[in-house]
């Protein structure tokens, strides 16, 4: 997603992301939301969390044998701020697109 929205800063074809890539935009944003697998889901306040103690999720998680150095559960900053800039994203995309509704839904969740 940050890839789509640096693609339209520097004049990319809006037109591309909608017939191409919006459809699965959507569908990521809203399996963040219902549960995407692996303890990760978007919780009460808008916010990704994380709730498996033992299976590594994010870049920073750090095992050394049954001792977890960096455990995963929780809100961890670097997935939250790729899911702020997601729905900021793919907002702005809807906006673009007269899918005012859309836009402020996500708007209202970041």
């Amino acid at each position: 997603m940050y890839a789509v929205g640096q693609f339209l800063r520097y004049g990319g074809d809006v037109g591309i992301v909608e017939r191409e890539l919006l459809p699965v935009l959507n569908e990521i944003i809203e399996k963040y939301r219902a549960g995407a697998g692996l303890g990760i889901r978007m919780d009460g306040e808008g916010l990704v969390q994380i709730h498996a103690p033992w299976i590594t999720t994010t870049w920073m998680d750090a095992r050394l044998g049954q001792w977890v150095i960096t455990p995963p559960q929780g809100r961890p900053v670097c997935v939250n701020a790729l899911w702020y800039n997601a729905l900021r994203t793919v907002a702005d995309v809807c906006g673009r697109l007269g899918l005012s509704e859309r836009a402020e839904e996500l708007l209202s969740l970041s």
